[in-house]
């Protein structure tokens, strides 16, 4: 990402997180869109809803959701197909002290967050968070919209699905897949294949009984 100026989208705590990752001068955080909060977040404008997403997508801005996810994905999803249905593109934020190593492959629309890592020949979706000391290892295949959250670790050849998020300091072993929406619980030691929909929480991992 070079010389941008980005909306962000959603006003709340992951927002201020994200607004923390900006140290290139040459990224111009234009406002926030957020209709539950009026004045500014740490200092940068709130705009409104996303009503105004079409005349800011039509004036060149790139947007990046910064609405959290903690478990369910869904605001998130609607916020960035609705980016993309105003004609918007979407921005990548990297924090300065993180590392993405040769290979890496970061979709649109993702940050990744202060002291995470993500490793050669993994490819991270649109629209996901790689949050603080986050570890996505070699060869690893991360979906659309998934949080991976503080210290977890996706180790190598692992694959996790759209929507899903893993935990803070949850581990998902070496080629251990993840379906798509699933929640794996914080500090969950994940061993055997996870199916769609699932939430495991553990050591070692097992489904949430209701």
């Amino acid at each position: 990402m070079s010389g941008k100026r980005i909306v962000l989208v959603g006003g709340g705590g992951h927002c201020r997180s994200v607004i923390g990752l900006f140290r290139d001068p040459s990224h111009e955080l234009i406002g926030v869109l957020d209709p539950a909060i009026v004045g500014n977040v740490l200092g940068i404008p709130v705009l409104g809803g996303d009503e105004h997403l079409h005349e800011l997508a039509g004036q060149g801005h790139a947007f990046l959701v910064t609405a959290g996810h903690v478990g369910d994905a869904t605001l998130r999803i609607r916020l960035c197909n609705a980016i993309l249905e105003a004609g918007g593109t979407l921005a990548t934020v990297l924090a300065p002290s993180s590392t993405v190593v040769e290979g890496a492959v970061i979709g649109e629309g993702t940050t990744v967050g202060h002291g995470a890592v993500v490793n050669s020949n993994s490819r991270i979706g649109t629209n996901c968070i790689i949050n603080s000391r986050a570890l996505v290892e070699h060869d690893a295949e991360i979906g659309d919209h998934v949080h991976i959250a503080t210290g977890a670790i996706v180790n190598g050849h692992g694959s996790v699905g759209n929507g899903t998020l893993i935990g803070s300091g949850a581990v998902v072993l070496h080629e251990v897949r993840i379906g798509e929406g699933c929640i794996i619980g914080a500090g969950a030691v994940v061993v055997g294949d996870v199916p769609d929909g699932a939430t495991v929480m553990g050591v070692p991992a097992k489904p949430l009984q209701r």
